[in-house]
């Protein structure tokens, strides 16, 4: 028999009774296990741990746009993708894939050291603006954000990334 690497949790789609976080089910206490509410010590210590910002209201209009509005979900599912595309730098690792899972299973794991690849502060003659060299040379911000698209992964949306 073999070890089942992808054990099935269900769905993470409890809320905690005071904060609304979602958890497993099986995250739950056992004296709450029947409750129709549930709270989670180990969430947010029966709402006694509070952000020092609210995170819900206080941020640019931009970005509530994007994370709450009609393209929210399309723009949450690449956030990483965006991210990475706006990135000052590349980061570099040694990877290790003896680790690498199932289709559509990522494990990301690296052998000795991580580092970051970061360029000169101007682009070098005839070479495109990369990484952070774009916010110091500006101009010309459709090309480059449809570049950098290209670059990062093409189903991206170039008004999102002129946006951000």
């Amino acid at each position: 028999m073999g070890l089942d690497l992808h054990p099935d949790f269900g769905r993470c789609d409890d809320p905690c009774s005071f904060c609304g976080a979602l958890h497993w089910k099986l995250e739950q206490n056992k004296q709450d296990s029947n409750k129709p509410l549930t709270n989670y010590l180990t969430c947010c210590s029966k709402d006694s741990a509070k952000l020092g910002i609210d995170y819900g209201t206080n941020y640019r209009d931009v970005l509530k746009e994007l994370l709450t509005g009609n393209k929210a979900q399309e723009f949450q599912y690449n956030i990483h993708s965006y991210n990475n595309a706006l990135s000052f730098a590349l980061l570099g690792a040694q990877l290790n894939k003896s680790t690498q899972g199932q289709q559509d299973v990522f494990t990301f794991c690296v052998g000795g050291e991580l580092f970051h690849n970061i360029q000169s502060l101007v682009p070098f003659p005839k070479k495109a603006a990369g990484f952070g060299q774009i916010y110091v040379v500006g101009g010309n911000d459709e090309a480059k954000a449809k570049d950098r698209i290209k670059k990062s992964n093409p189903s991206l949306n170039t008004t999102v990334m002129l946006k951000l």
